[in-house]
């Protein structure tokens, strides 16, 4: 998908973070793990793993590949879209388009 509309609050509360509109970002363009992402914020991987299940109960990020190194499991995460649109008609807004 190229752009996702983010309808509900849920959605527009996790994307508009400032840490995970930078994840976000690195996910559009290759799947990652949580400490491939780490590294390139220059950040420990623990100040990421919330900003991490916020973005996947929001349903902006999904888990596209497991791979088990022998001795822990790597989760490679892709954002949804290539774009988000926040559609804020229901609080009288204009809507807002992110593509990264």
């Amino acid at each position: 998908m190229d752009l996702a509309v983010l309808t509900t609050d849920k959605q527009r509360e996790a994307f508009l973070h400032p840490t995970r509109c930078k994840i976000l970002e690195f996910l559009t363009h290759k799947p990652m793990t949580v400490s491939g992402v780490a590294k390139e914020l220059k950040v420990h991987p623990a100040n990421l793993t919330h900003h991490f299940k916020k973005l996947k109960s929001a349903n902006l990020i999904k888990v596209t590949e497991e791979r088990d190194t022998g001795r822990v499991i790597e989760i490679y995460y892709s954002a949804v879209a290539k774009g988000f649109e926040i559609n804020q008609q229901t609080h009288g807004a204009n809507s807002k388009v992110l593509t990264f």
